[in-house]
């Protein structure tokens, strides 16, 4: 094509969307159509038409220039694409309602369970203490609403936001009449807030089911709503956890069909990330103890 010559290719395959009407095209099980199509071309006029066409296609779609163009093209797309939200599976995991209806009982129903809730609501107080009394709290994501009463101690107006519609449907059952519970369906990487308009986010075991740039992506997004700071959980490494934890994820991995979504940080990473966030670490207090992996933090506003 790009020498002037006139093609003829089988229409199977890549061929007809190459040649696009610059030449002729034949079944490839049919001998007889070929020959007929070289008779045609023996006439000069049809010959050299047909070259002029297959060049002219060459040069349009296939020469150095437009090669690069295309490349650039798909360049471009790749690095637009990760630039959106990525996806994580706390994005979807409960959009189920029957997997929502089990989401408290399953989770708290043992004595282990318990035992867990009991450090997880500790933990969360203990911190809530290190910041001011405030006005407005921002829980993201809200769940159920059981971080609610909790959080009521320490502020006048509470904003429940979950990306899935049947955890907001049970937070409205379970505090319908109760708590000044707002709630409404939101993304936690674009909230439907004002610049500055809660005192503190409050995050309980989010962070540590998002990958770093869902992580950061989040993190800036609460910086952006919140006057004061947040108080947030993380899953953090010391020398012990991190052992255990890359023991579970190569267990894990060794499982058919087992998909890992385990994301913690060393606590140089996180400090790290506070700071660039405009973040201090004013308070940290650990769930079930030192082989807990998560903590709860008050991450202050540098310029609050």
């Amino acid at each position: 094509m790009a020498c002037g010559l006139p093609c003829i290719g089988t229409a199977s395959g890549v061929i007809p969307e190459i040649l696009s009407g610059a030449g002729l095209l034949v079944s490839p099980s049919a001998p007889a159509a070929l020959a007929e199509a070289i008779a045609q071309l023996l006439d000069p006029d049809r010959r050299r038409h047909g070259g002029e066409a297959a060049r002219q296609r060459a040069l349009e779609r296939y020469s150095n220039q437009r090669v690069v163009e295309k490349q650039l093209e798909t360049y471009s797309q790749a690095v637009e694409e990760r630039r959106q939200p990525p996806g994580y599976s706390a994005r979807t995991r409960y959009q189920d309602a029957a997997e929502v209806q089990l989401f408290e009982t399953v989770r708290y129903r043992s004595w282990l369970g318990r035992m867990r809730l009991r450090g997880e609501q500790a933990a969360v107080r203990r911190v809530l203490a290190a910041a001011p009394a405030v006005e407005r709290i921002a829980d993201v994501p809200c769940g159920i609403g059981r971080w609610a009463p909790v959080l009521r101690e320490r502020a006048e107006r509470i904003f429940g936001l979950d990306i899935s519609w049947p955890m907001l449907a049970r937070a409205r059952a379970e505090q319908a009449g109760r708590l000044p519970l707002a709630l409404a369906r939101a993304e936690a990487e674009r909230l439907p807030l004002a610049d500055g308009s809660v005192d503190i986010v409050f995050c309980f075991a989010l962070m540590k089911h998002l990958p770093p740039e869902a992580k950061r992506a989040v993190l800036a997004e609460f910086a952006r709503v919140s006057r004061r700071g947040l108080v947030v959980s993380f899953a953090l490494f010391n020398p012990v956890t991190y052992l255990r934890w890359r023991w579970t994820m190569w267990r894990q991995r060794r499982s058919a069909g087992a998909t890992v979504h385990s994301y913690p940080l060393w606590p140089g990473e996180l400090s790290a990330l506070a700071g660039e966030l405009g973040f201090r670490v004013r308070r940290r207090a650990g769930v079930l103890g030192w082989l807990s992996l998560e903590k709860v933090l008050y991450l202050e506003k540098a310029t609050a």
